[in-house]
């Protein structure tokens, strides 16, 4: 063993420390799938099948937003620039399940909205203290 158990848990609460430093609170949104009534059918519409209403549901974790390493290049020549709209959030355990438990519709963070890139996360695994890392996408 490289690492005592002494020397794990100071590293781990040092990793620990630096999340709960840089942590910024965040929503996610859902939409929640609720079977209709009895006897609730749209004119028109006899088939239940088609009788389903959504409900948001929306809960709000602490995560750190971090950028790719080239996030934008200014093309002075053409006065453009090819900034990406890729973001990265570090989340606990928590958030990952709830974030899994249901399809997510959008994450709010930093007055933006995002759109989850990748179904299953990156997991971050520090001597054993675990973190797992999403890509979102800018959407507004």
């Amino acid at each position: 063993m490289l690492v005592n158990e002494s020397d794990r848990a100071l590293l781990t609460g040092v990793f620990y420390q630096h999340f709960l430093q840089f942590r910024k609170p965040f929503g996610i949104y859902r939409k929640k799938t609720i079977a209709p009534e009895n006897g609730t059918n749209l004119f028109g519409y006899n088939n239940e099948e088609n009788n389903f209403n959504y409900e948001i549901e929306s809960g709000v974790f602490s995560g750190v937003r971090f950028y790719p390493k080239r996030t934008a290049v200014n093309l002075q020549d053409t006065k453009t620039s090819n900034a990406t709209n890729t973001t990265y959030l570090r989340v606990e355990e928590d958030a990952y399940a709830y974030i899994t438990a249901l399809p997510i519709d959008k994450i709010s963070l930093e007055n933006a909205y995002y759109n989850l890139q990748t179904p299953s996360p990156t997991i971050q695994d520090y001597l054993g203290l675990k973190f797992y890392v999403y890509e979102l996408e800018r959407i507004n």
